[in-house]
């Protein structure tokens, strides 16, 4: 789970959200993905890496897409925010046309997706594939392949609201034109829906839980904890290979509020081991228990060695 911001030392921040105003009190370091998941409930904003490499988190800012892992709460002061979570005349045919491709698979990379797209179409209203591409080569996806997305965001820019009932009309979106043949919705409906002879098996539809992936509803494990929850830190290490001690952490943890445990690979035989694939005469596939030790007691293998967890 991601570290929860701290309360000491926080500033009052106001600016425009998805059109309205908000405030928001956090700590000025805080990053905005923080502030709008934590603080403002809007936890369609994803966070992957917190090192701005996957993309997952990207928003608008003044209209400008940035990672808003690498952003301070601070300097959201005054300005206009947009995420997912909005609605823009933009978005909205982004999201009709992400359903129609399939365009959204596991959902975590989509918020990002989307607003990366909505930044390419309010500049360049009729971009070329190679932009299409390179606006979005800053937001990781590990399901599609990216072709979905790509042939979404081009059939996006194709349609304005007039253009896209008459490509509906017309066949060009047959996955939409299918899915109302179909009696199918494009957003959860309280009723079931019965398909008729012939629209069912074999047909290409939208997929029943997409809607809540391109709206940014869809709920994923960090996105829910209990209220009073401990939130754990892995502390990682910051070089190759490197030795290293880790000194007197119960004096660490007296001095530091709302510090509840320091865990280290002291913390008991067996207690950071994992399950791996086993090899050899196991076969393929094959789970077994143990394997190597996921916190580290002197040396640190490898960057982002796991050298301690802290929770609070």
């Amino acid at each position: 789970m991601q570290e929860r911001v701290p309360q000491n030392g926080t500033v009052t921040v106001t600016f425009t959200l998805n059109g309205r105003p908000a405030t928001a009190v956090a700590a000025p370091f805080a990053s905005l993905a923080d502030t709008l998941r934590q603080e403002l409930g809007l936890t369609g904003t994803k966070i992957g890496c917190e090192a701005g490499d996957c993309g997952a988190c990207t928003v608008l800012l003044d209209g400008e897409q940035v990672c808003a892992c690498l952003v301070s709460t601070a300097q959201a002061d005054g300005a206009r925010v947009d995420t997912v979570e909005g609605t823009d005349t933009t978005t909205d045919r982004l999201r009709a046309a992400f359903l129609a491709r399939g365009a959204a698979q596991c959902g975590v990379c989509t918020p990002g997706m989307l607003m990366a797209a909505t930044d390419l179409l309010a500049h360049r209203p009729a971009p070329s594939r190679s932009e299409v591409e390179d606006t979005i080569g800053g937001v990781l996806c590990r399901c599609t392949g990216y072709l979905q997305i790509v042939e979404a965001i081009l059939d996006a820019a194709a349609a304005t609201r007039a253009e896209l009932a008459e490509a509906q009309a017309e066949n060009l979106w047959p996955a939409l034109r299918q899915a109302q043949d179909c009696g199918s919705e494009q957003h959860p409906s309280a009723e079931p829906v019965e398909a008729r002879a012939g629209c069912a098996v074999g047909k290409r539809l939208p997929r029943v839980d997409g809607w809540p992936k391109v709206a940014g509803t869809d709920r994923f494990g960090a996105d829910e904890a209990p209220a009073d929850a401990l939130w754990m830190r892995v502390v990682r290490s910051p070089h190759a290979r490197a030795r290293f001690t880790l000194g007197d952490l119960a004096a660490v943890q007296a001095r530091t509020a709302g510090l509840v445990a320091i865990l280290t690979s002291k913390a008991g035989a067996g207690a950071w081991r994992g399950t791996l694939p086993r090899r050899g005469r196991a076969g393929a596939g094959r789970v077994a228990a143990g394997g190597r030790k996921r916190l580290r007691s002197r040396l640190a293998h490898h960057l982002g060695a796991g050298d301690a967890v802290v929770r609070g």
